[in-house]
């Protein structure tokens, strides 16, 4: 029992950590949405995991859109999008 705990403990860790260092890896610009103004991830800054959590808000705007080719030729391992993400442009992750 007390290594499942840990073992808990160490991936909600890393899940905390893996947003951390992600939350300044992103380029947005801000969108009109259907629910207001809202942020668009435009690309992904170099040097950043590969293992992307996108967040559900930056600077206290919901992240509502992912822009054409936005992570297109990015080597990503894995993509986590929050349920404020709407809409995906074309080839986003080609």
């Amino acid at each position: 029992m007390k290594k499942i705990l840990a073992i808990t403990s160490i991936l909600i860790s890393l899940n905390v950590l893996a947003k951390n260092n992600t939350m300044n890896c992103y380029k947005y610009k801000e969108v009109k949405a259907d629910i207001g103004y809202g942020l668009s991830i435009t690309g992904y800054k170099k040097g950043c995991p590969r293992n992307m959590v996108i967040p559900a808000e930056i600077d206290e705007q919901k992240v509502v859109r992912i822009e054409d080719y936005a992570f297109r030729g990015e080597r990503l391992t894995y993509v986590t999008f929050p349920a404020t993400v709407t809409s995906i442009g074309y080839g986003s992750f080609s």
